[in-house]
């Protein structure tokens, strides 16, 4: 819709338009933002430093929800099927409700997890720094 949305270390999420970069509005998290911005049904989703993922609304910026884990959230999202899925440092990959920010599923891996999930036929693929590919069903309990 002829915006982009970016993180940026100095804590923030922007976003600017795409024709000539205008600010269109920021907000502030708690941490640095290298998780990419992943943006569906009008909703900007994007991890932080400060252990948040947060759900923003794409055209103000406002805060919609946002869920806690236990460490940094370097892992950009993605959202299939209605779930927000990613990794966090606490060594997790995460499953949310992406309408309300509730924990569908969450699972523990070897060791942090800073890579970005793909989802594919219903499956998340995801790595992890235990060396492993994880190949988790999106819609059950791991």
């Amino acid at each position: 819709d002829g915006v982009v949305y970016v993180g940026s270390v100095d804590g923030k999420v922007y976003a600017l338009d795409a024709s000539d970069s205008a600010l269109r509005w920021d907000f502030q998290t708690g941490g640095t933002v290298v998780s990419s911005p992943v943006v569906s049904n009008g909703v900007v989703y994007v991890g932080s430093y400060d252990h948040f993922l947060y759900a923003l609304d794409a055209a103000t910026g406002d805060p919609i929800w946002s869920y806690e884990t236990g460490h940094d959230v370097y892992s950009s999202p993605v959202v299939s099927d209605g779930v927000v899925f990613f990794g966090s440092w606490d060594d997790n990959v995460y499953a949310l409700d992406a309408s309300d920010g509730s924990l569908v599923w969450i699972y523990e891996t070897g060791a942090r997890v800073r890579s970005s999930p793909v989802v594919s036929d219903g499956v998340v693929y995801i790595g992890s720094e235990d060396h492993f590919l994880y190949a988790l069903d999106a819609a059950e309990t791991p």
